[in-house]
């Protein structure tokens, strides 16, 4: 068998780097997505807030024949 070399500890501010990196490539893709569906929720809401606000033909007042 080969010899086999040890992996030297990584030092606590390596695993805060590491940490932080990952964070920030996570919320890099995420955010993007996240804001998406939120403006589609929010396009979403006008357009059924638009829908409510136009006048039916059911809401009119009703006369009574002569």
């Amino acid at each position: 068998m080969g010899a086999q070399s040890k992996h030297a500890p990584l030092p606590p501010w390596g695993y805060a780097v590491a940490g932080a990196t990952g964070a920030v490539l996570a919320n890099a893709v995420v955010y993007p997505l996240d804001m998406s569906v939120h403006c589609t929720y929010i396009v979403a809401a006008i357009a059924n807030r638009c829908i409510a606000l136009k006048p039916s033909s059911k809401s009119k007042s009703k006369s009574a024949p002569p």
